[in-house]
């Protein structure tokens, strides 16, 4: 007789990162969830059909917009859920953390080409991580990314859609700190996004 093999399952990295009910589960089902959703000329913010979103007018080509969330939090496991509207190539978005303040933190982002890049902020942008193409991000208009962040200390993971993309060790910012969501248009007038939802775990 014939043996067949039954394939193992396949434990996503981030399951024991969300074990357990979350420290806090933040949606936008009652208008902005406590988000930051004044906007300006170069980026619009509004709760609409149960999400955030942001648009990037591209009045100024790479203009940086976000919203950030009040709680100041340390060690953790954050997570955000992003619907991407409509998008080209080099039009950037992804989450910030560990902001000391709403004008300063680490960007995690993805393009909408398909690749991914830390940078931080601090009066302007420094690069960690550069661009890294990869086949986890779900590319182009229409599509929906989850981005991840283990922060422990200066070390950091990244995961995309429940894979770790690269582990590093960075002292930029190692304290408490605030969170929330960016947008840049490069190449798309009107590029929009819509945070779904974002969560955390604290002392992961």
């Amino acid at each position: 007789p014939t043996i067949t093999a039954t394939p193992s399952a396949t434990v996503t990295p981030t399951l024991a990162l969300r074990s357990g009910e979350p420290d806090k589960r933040i949606n936008f089902s009652n208008g902005d969830g406590g988000f930051y959703s004044d906007d300006d000329e170069n980026t619009i913010i509004t709760p609409k059909n149960g999400t955030l979103e942001l648009v990037s007018t591209m009045r100024v080509t790479g203009w940086h917009g976000w919203s950030m969330y009040f709680d100041k939090i340390d060690n953790f496991y954050l997570e955000s859920t992003i619907n991407v509207v409509n998008c080209a190539g080099s039009d950037q978005y992804g989450m910030v953390f560990r902001g000391p303040t709403y004008s300063k933190g680490y960007f995690f982002g993805l393009t909408c080409g398909g690749s991914y890049f830390l940078d931080y902020l601090d009066g302007k942008y420094q690069p960690i991580i550069v661009e890294t193409a990869s086949t986890l991000i779900n590319t182009g208009s229409g599509q929906t990314n989850r981005l991840g962040v283990h922060a422990n200390g200066e070390n950091l993971t990244l995961y995309i859609n429940d894979q770790k993309v690269q582990e590093l060790r960075d002292p930029t910012y190692t304290g408490k700190g605030v969170f929330g969501v960016f947008i840049a248009a490069y190449q798309t007038p009107n590029f929009t996004i819509q945070l779904d939802e974002i969560t955390y775990w604290l002392n992961q």
